[in-house]
């Protein structure tokens, strides 16, 4: 980003070769009428805008990388966040936070950021007027602050419905994922239509949020465009009245007109984009609530393997705005090799039970230990490895049989998973699908039958 700054000044410095050009042309060339200097300056000229146009190059090309790195440093934290908050909350925002990554990176990788830097020129812009002529200063200066005005403007316009948008379209994505993936009870259930109506209403909500913002910045876009012409057009014509005046020179007046046109473009620039400046503060700002909530990760000293010795120690469990516990005061301990059965009523906590015992949720108040240490001591990826935990929906990946035996550890080796079937008498029911241990099983297993992603699973 630093580099980028040192770009934008030499960038912004080359801008003034345009109008000292037309200077020298109006008050030297034509007056003198020397050919030779013509050509001199052209040359100049010429060698000057091959430089901005290699800057400018480089320029848009560390944008695209800058866009890239922040994409890529934090990627990783946003999966940790979304599974993190499906775990604490069992919800997340999955597909809104990926979009906000991407919005992150394209703002990063174009234009817009371009503008505010670029912005710090304007004054100096507006000092070169003042040095031409303190009149031509002012006009520039009302020029930029009333641009200006416009893009605060098209702030106040467009930020609520920018907000209502994204929150429609992520309610929105949210139904259609739902639906996805619960299509087959919705045609068994004959609840196609009330689903789709349901979508149709949520994504026309965010379609018309989005058409108000974007209504509302194209509109205060426009008329600074208009402004900017107008005032081009005005420093010209009072150019021309200072001129007649003997106050300024000929030159003088096509060189205000272009810098005065350089000093609005980045405000000009900048209300163009404002929508996805817009955007792009909405999706930041989400961005950091999730990652916000993210644990540290602190280095945890490794544990030998455990033997599987289980205490529960005076666990209760209580979900936010539940005033009654899902469990209370639970104690009970389980030796290794040994086992144990828990029956009750739906809601007696059965499943909450299981839940603390792999550590995908934490108590209310107690503890649970193995091997005499909390579950909080090792790496959840290392104990996941010593865990076997098969939820009521058996919940597999898209890829392959083996891969998802092997938990889609890299390296695995073929013949423990070949063993781990057989100990779970699948062996047999996998050599008879359709590339057997290779075989590709689609998206949460859809392609196998029930009975076989609950084997599978197993």
């Amino acid at each position: 980003l630093r580099s980028v700054g040192v770009f934008s000044f030499l960038i912004n410095l080359l801008m003034l070769t345009g109008p000292l050009f037309m200077l020298q042309v109006y008050d030297r060339v034509l007056a003198s009428g020397s050919v030779p200097t013509l050509v001199a300056l052209s040359i100049i000229v010429a060698l000057l805008y091959a430089y901005f146009g290699f800057l400018e190059y480089v320029r848009a090309r560390l944008m695209v990388r800058l866009g890239r790195r922040v994409e890529e440093e934090l990627r990783g934290k946003v999966f940790d966040g979304v599974m993190e908050q499906v775990l604490r909350h069992g919800r997340a925002q999955g597909q809104q936070a990926i979009a906000d990554l991407v919005t992150v990176r394209q703002y990063l990788s174009g234009q817009g950021p371009l503008a505010f830097l670029d912005m710090p020129w304007v004054v100096i812009y507006l000092a070169v007027l003042f040095l031409l002529h303190w009149l031509l200063g002012v006009l520039g200066l009302l020029a930029a602050a009333s641009i200006f005005g416009l893009a605060l403007l098209s702030e106040r316009a467009a930020r609520d419905a920018v907000g209502e948008a994204a929150r429609a379209l992520a309610s929105a994505n949210q139904l259609a994922e739902e639906s996805r993936r619960n299509a087959e009870v919705a045609r068994a259930l004959g609840m196609h239509d009330s689903l789709r109506r349901r979508w149709i209403a949520s994504q026309g909500e965010a379609l018309d949020f989005h058409t108000i913002a974007n209504d509302a910045a194209g509109g205060y876009g426009a008329f600074s465009k208009a402004l900017r012409l107008l005032v081009q057009s005005g420093i010209l014509a009072f150019g021309a009245f200072l001129a007649i005046g003997h106050e300024i020179s000929a030159g003088t007046i096509i060189a205000a007109s272009i810098i005065v046109s350089r000093a609005l473009a980045p405000v000009e620039q900048a209300v163009a984009n404002w929508q996805q400046f817009l955007s792009f503060r909405k999706a930041s700002s989400r961005l950091q609530t999730l990652l916000a909530h993210l644990p540290t990760e602190r280095p945890k000293t490794p544990l030998p393997a455990p033997t599987g010795r289980l205490q529960i120690e005076n666990v209760s469990v209580t979900l936010p705005g539940v005033e009654r516990p899902i469990l209370q005061d639970l104690t009970f301990t389980l030796d290794a090799g040994g086992g144990i059965g828990i029956i009750g009523p739906t809601g007696a906590g059965k499943t909450t039970l299981g839940r603390l015992l792999v550590g995908i949720m934490a108590p209310t108040r107690g503890t649970v230990r193995l091997d005499g240490a909390e579950l909080d001591q090792w790496h959840p990826d290392v104990l996941g490895k010593y865990i076997g935990y098969l939820p009521q929906e058996a919940q597999l990946f898209a890829g392959t049989v083996a891969a998802n035996i092997a938990r889609f550890a890299a390296n695995a080796d073929p013949s423990k998973v070949v063993e781990a079937a057989k100990l779970a008498s699948v062996h047999e029911m996998i050599t008879r699908l359709p590339g057997g241990y290779d075989a590709d099983i689609g998206e949460a297993g859809l392609r196998l039958s029930a009975g076989q992603r609950q084997r599978l699973a197993l």
